[in-house]
């Protein structure tokens, strides 16, 4: 899959069809797949993200930040369900994929997040940004429960953890106990 500065996520397949296009009315800034390939996540030059079906290329939902903020990183969860976005402001959103409802939205980049993913069982969520920093966070239950944060610095590409989330071990790599 490509995403064009013309508003289109170009979806190339080994399987012997027509590329799909999904047409956006303005740049598309990241696209990616949905678990079972029927659904594809674009964030857009308008800030928001959107879920579009597939192979019909209707659009399925378009989230926008609840505050004023630009979408710039959009990733679905593992089972499709959910949707976590990260804004230029630092905001980070958790969304229901199928009603556009914000289910959690915890706070603390001081800058633009650029990266946001679930972990792979969808309880946790990752965050990096340009504050320097990257977070986990507890997406199950809705809290907004910092559960580690790195400080990223050129010096030491891993730091240390600030909990002992056996998600992210300290930069020993010995596990937490």
């Amino acid at each position: 899959m490509t995403a064009t500065e013309g508003g289109a996520a170009v979806i190339h397949s080994s399987i012997p069809r027509p590329d799909a296009v999904v047409v956006n009315g303005s740049a598309v800034e990241q696209a990616s797949f949905g678990r079972d390939g029927s659904e594809v996540l674009t964030t857009d030059g308008d800030g928001t993200a959107k879920i579009w079906g597939l192979p019909s290329d209707h659009l399925i939902l378009t989230l926008a930040s609840v505050g004023a903020a630009v979408i710039d990183t959009a990733a679905l969860s593992p089972d499709g369900s959910e949707v976590v976005t990260g804004g230029h402001d630092g905001s980070v959103e958790v969304w229901d994929a199928t009603s556009g409802r914000e289910l959690l939205s915890p706070s603390g980049h001081s800058g633009i997040v650029n990266s946001a993913a679930f972990s792979a069982n969808g309880r946790e969520v990752v965050t990096a940004g340009t504050d320097g920093t990257v977070r986990i966070w507890d997406a199950m239950p809705r809290e907004a429960r910092t559960i580690c944060e790195n400080r990223v610095s050129n010096r030491c590409p891993r730091a240390n953890c600030s909990s002992t989330s056996p998600a992210m071990p300290p930069a020993d790599g010995a596990r937490a106990q």
